[in-house]
């Protein structure tokens, strides 16, 4: 995916957003990222262990955050085009 360097499109258009999926400025946050690829839009995350509910499973609260977080940057994107 994108390097730790590329601006995702969250820290580009909202870096201000405190979304506890997608917000760059909530230090307690998933911090998912979103780039351009071509004519895709994918999102990267990795979960770490203070997201899991038990050992090697993530909890069902962060699997549902993490969508949403992601769809709703690239939805404003879509709305502005």
């Amino acid at each position: 995916m994108a390097g730790t360097d590329a601006k995702s499109l969250q820290e580009h258009y909202a870096p201000e957003n405190a979304c506890f999926g997608c917000g760059p400025a909530n230090p307690d946050g998933l911090h998912i990222r979103s780039f351009v690829r071509g004519d895709e839009v994918v999102a990267e995350w990795k979960p770490e262990p203070r997201y899991e509910a038990f050992p090697g499973v993530l909890n069902g609260g962060i699997i549902g955050a993490g969508p949403g977080a992601a769809l709703a940057i690239e939805t404003g994107l879509l709305i502005d085009v």
